[in-house]
């Protein structure tokens, strides 16, 4: 036991240190948790950092073999054999103790797989579907790691629905505020019926459009994500108190993404938009300390 316990624990820290070194805006909502929640958020990002990576890192020849035989190491796991990976004795280890279904892995790993070859999306619920797989589902694992402040049934039905629209109004500002980036990796993460609705073409989008068109465009967009995130509100509230600092965090950060968008009249051709250090700092203090009012 003592030995499996130490194999856990390195494994751990192994993941806290991918975290540490790659997490950005989630490291920030991750140190407002109690010790036992931020590190199965470690362990959860580390493996979503890997999926991740694999997908995007240009020099690996087939990163479909290599997504497909990273999912592979997840099914050995789940088998019980937690040697393929350094991740994967503690990534087994919160799926147990949160009770995380096995299936939002494997989702999260179709959306990288996706990304590979999807490049386009005919309409918004095809952006949704995506969406779901890359961020939704982030939403979900982190529900059962947050846990109910009253975990009934029908409470867990209701605070799931509000974990997906909260992940679809975090990816939709990634989107927006990622247009730019993504042209040059030949991605539009943009419904194309409503490009053309809006009298928007690729070329128009190539030659960083910025008039009466787009201004309308990416308003409709924004506006979109807002009501995501203002249908996922309600979530703060259901989970358990220690953990609403950690979710607020994100939701300040990424909300604070889209607000800065919107305040530059939607100029996402000239200067990227991001919270600012001391801003995400301050965010996730005023969260914290959230925790012990009321």
């Amino acid at each position: 036991m003592a030995a499996l316990a130490n194999g856990i624990e390195t494994s751990a820290k192994y993941c806290r240190e991918i975290t540490r070194r790659s997490a950005t805006s989630f490291y920030y909502a991750f140190k407002t948790l109690p010790r036992r929640k931020a590190r199965a958020f470690e362990v959860i990002y580390a493996f979503m950092r890997v999926s991740d990576d694999l997908s995007d890192d240009e020099t690996i020849e087939d990163r479909q073999q290599s997504l497909e035989s990273w999912r592979a190491n997840l099914d050995t796991a789940l088998a019980g054999d937690t040697t393929a990976h350094p991740i994967m004795p503690a990534l087994m280890d919160v799926l147990a103790e949160f009770a995380i279904p096995a299936q939002y892995l494997h989702e999260l790993i179709d959306g990288t797989v996706q990304d590979l070859t999807v490049t386009r999306f005919d309409d918004f619920p095809a952006l949704f579907d995506y969406c779901y797989k890359v961020a939704s589902i982030v939403g979900l694992v982190s529900l059962r790691i947050f846990c109910l402040k009253e975990p009934s049934q029908e409470n867990w039905q209701r605070a799931e629905s509000l974990a997906i629209d909260c992940g679809q109004g975090f990816q939709l500002t990634n989107i927006l505020r990622d247009i730019k980036e993504d042209l040059g990796r030949d991605r539009i993460y943009l419904p194309q019926d409503e490009l053309a609705q809006f009298g928007i073409s690729e070329s128009d989008l190539a030659s960083q459009i910025y008039d009466g068109r787009f201004l309308e465009f990416m308003q409709f967009q924004c506006a979109r994500a807002e009501e995501y995130y203002s249908q996922s509100e309600a979530l703060l509230d259901m989970i358990e108190k220690d953990a609403r600092p950690c979710l607020q965090t994100m939701r300040g950060i990424y909300h604070g993404i889209l607000t800065r968008i919107e305040s530059a009249n939607y100029d996402i051709w000239s200067k990227r938009a991001r919270v600012p250090l001391g801003a995400k700092l301050g965010i996730a203090a005023r969260a914290f300390l959230d925790r012990f009012r009321g």
